[in-house]
């Protein structure tokens, strides 16, 4: 009888051991090199379709799912799979302004009792043939009715020179570096531009770049500033040098 109870012990032990939910999925996702055509909207987007599957014998339910950073999001379709069911994670990328390797990651968290955590790595080589110093145009904290700066660069990587013509599409900014100018591979031309903002807060203006390079030949660049009255800003923003105590 001892044997027996026994026996019957091991059997109940092996079963709980091997019926469990276990998650099959790629652990790295590479874009390779890629070109973005566009600084902005959907076309800068890298995009991929994980499936994720539950090879186990009992039900996998996905509890989790956290992109490392903002750039990143991860909506899943299903989150609780039956043995031998799959599912996608819909992977969006915002690629950065700047060129080069660039690696991410998404942590999935699951009911598994072993590897309860596991975590997808996400990889791209950012190669633009134009290169922003930034992805928008930051301009300095300044005072409504005076003039406001703001500035960035831009690097050719095209073999073939490029011409770029630059205007000014919001109403009251003044773009003040040159606004023609052809780039070998390797030069960068410096953009300033000047807005006077009429009202207290935050502002927007708009920049417009046409150029004769394939898939950048119409680019629209964005500033963002604030500006304040005259009474909250310090005597030297305002262009005066506080008198000596």
């Amino acid at each position: 009888m001892k044997y027996v109870v026994i026996a019957i012990a091991m059997i109940i032990a092996s079963t709980a051991t091997f019926a469990q939910p276990k998650l099959k999925m790629e652990e790295t996702y590479d874009w390779g090199r890629v070109t973005p055509v566009e600084t902005k909207g959907e076309a800068h987007k890298l995009k991929a379709r994980i499936i994720l599957k539950n090879e186990g014998d009992k039900l996998l339910r996905i509890t989790s799912v956290r992109p490392s950073c903002g750039c990143t999001s991860a909506p899943l379709e299903k989150d609780s799979l039956e043995p031998g069911e799959e599912t996608a994670l819909n992977i969006t990328l915002n690629t950065p302004s700047n060129n080069g390797p660039i690696t991410k990651y998404v942590t999935i968290q699951t009911n598994e009792i072993q590897h309860s955590t596991k975590t997808l790595t996400l990889k791209a080589d950012i190669q633009r043939p134009l290169q922003l110093s930034s992805s928008f145009i930051p301009f300095n904290q300044g005072v409504v009715g005076q003039a406001i700066e703001g500035a960035m660069s831009i690097t050719s990587y095209a073999e073939e020179p490029v011409s770029i013509n630059v205007s000014a599409i919001t109403p009251g900014l003044t773009i003040k570096s040159p606004a023609s100018v052809v780039l070998k591979k390797g030069e960068s031309y410096g953009l300033t531009c000047s807005y006077t903002p009429e009202k207290t807060g935050p502002f927007t203006v708009e920049v417009k770049l046409v150029t004769t390079l394939a898939d950048y030949t119409d680019l629209s660049i964005t500033g963002y500033g604030m500006a304040a009255s005259a009474d909250a800003m310090p005597q030297k923003v305002m262009g005066v040098t506080p008198a000596a105590k």
